[in-house]
């Protein structure tokens, strides 16, 4: 099911968009300004030695290496259009220097099979630059969902993919030299001679002229699959297919847990997928209500033959040692070491690599870490909400 695009042909004056577009520009310049600035000194220099005596097993330094040989395909492919990856307080780095620098760390890797030094690994190749403030560190997984092509009286809840009315602007159309812009969009839809905000939520629902992809059983399980950004379908003939983000409707998000521990409808240590799963079942015309407070809405993509979940670079991301962050802050492509504590699994202290980001990712000081595929990642990434440590690495030129 789509929109006629004879209906939407007369609408689309080119003109009306441009002025309206740049309109809606200027203002994200003017009010912008302070999202793209960070506090001056939060970051500092520290001795690398720091990280002597931190072992990285076999198990771990193998996906440490297939994370870093996907951030290479990313690096490689961006070179061209996006020498400078950050400047940021000072510091600043060369695409061809991170690019010698991750190959040199996949080399060393590579020579044996054997227990690693953090400090070993780094020494050398990287300065270590430590974001000052601690980081809450979230968690996010490759969920999968039973589904239907065709709605029945089990699967009533569709995957919607991207309307045809939807407008994407690009910032870094009309700002090409202005690095702060680059990851920023706007989203609307035409109507009369002007672009105006897309429906939100509650809207979209009630809309029954909109692509759907395929049906799955519950309201909870696709707003799971909206705040992972993808997930697997299995269908009863056996076969399975790979949904991810394509685009959204352009309203902020909001977080559902939080609005229900602010009203005192679940504590904080409940409010994890199990707690709001239980409580959506024993609420379930309240929580349609409140799931309609968050006016973000997802529309997906499928693919076939895909089983890891691709992030933004456009590369699969590999549990433990992928994070999403927000991209006006901290460089897509970036190589830093985390050190947080992880629910039941006790530290991680590793390499891990900017690969992804999130509607919810928001300034230096948030990250999110992908944990893998399935339910057990599922149950860590539902309980994680910790402080970690957030260090920088930047290569040194040879």
């Amino acid at each position: 099911m789509s929109l006629p695009t004879n209906k939407l042909r007369p609408l689309l004056d080119k003109k009306a968009i441009f002025i309206v577009a740049l309109a809606l520009i200027g203002i994200f310049l003017v009010f912008g300004i302070y999202w793209f600035r960070s506090p001056k000194g939060e970051l500092k220099p520290i001795d690398p030695v720091n990280f002597k005596g931190t072992v990285i097993d076999p198990n771990d330094a193998k996906l440490l290496k297939k994370a870093l040989e996907r951030n290479i395909n990313y690096l490689t492919k961006i070179k061209e259009t996006n020498a400078s990856v950050l400047k940021r307080e000072g510091y600043a780095w060369n695409t061809q220097d991170l690019i010698e620098a991750v190959d040199s760390l996949i080399d060393h890797i590579s020579s044996a099979e054997k227990h690693h030094d953090l400090y070993d690994l780094i020494k050398g190749r990287f300065k270590v630059i430590a974001v000052k403030r601690p980081v809450l560190v979230t968690g996010y997984y490759l969920p999968e969902f039973r589904a239907s092509r065709a709605p029945n009286e089990q699967y009533n809840t569709p995957i919607l993919g991207v309307p045809k009315d939807l407008i994407t602007i690009r910032l870094r159309d009309f700002f090409p030299h202005s690095q702060n812009l680059n990851h920023l969009v706007l989203r609307g839809r035409v109507e009369g001679n002007l672009v105006v905000p897309y429906y939100p939520r509650k809207e979209i629902e009630l809309k029954d002229d909109l692509p759907v992809i395929a049906y799955l059983e519950d309201p909870i399980k696709l707003l799971i699959l909206h705040i992972q950004g993808s997930g697997i379908l299995k269908f009863n003939d056996g076969s399975s297919s790979y949904v991810h983000y394509a685009a959204d409707n352009g309203h902020p998000y909001k977080s559902i847990g939080k609005i229900l521990i602010n009203r005192g409808i679940l504590k904080k240590e409940e409010a994890d997928w199990n707690g709001i799963e239980k409580w959506y079942w024993s609420n379930p015309k309240k929580a349609e209500r409140i799931i309609h407070e968050n006016p973000r809405y997802i529309f997906f993509r499928e693919e076939q033959g895909i089983k890891d979940a691709i992030g933004a670079t456009h590369v699969p991301l590999t549990a433990y040692h992928s994070i999403a962050v927000d991209p006006t802050k901290l460089p897509l492509g970036g190589l830093f070491i985390l050190d947080v504590n992880l629910p039941d699994l006790g530290r991680l202290l590793t390499i891990v690599v900017a690969q992804d980001k999130g509607a919810a990712i928001k300034g230096t000081h948030h990250i999110d870490l992908f944990l893998g595929k399935g339910d057990e990642a599922g149950r860590i990434a539902g309980k994680l909400k910790s402080n970690g440590k957030l260090y920088c690495l930047i290569p040194v030129n040879p």
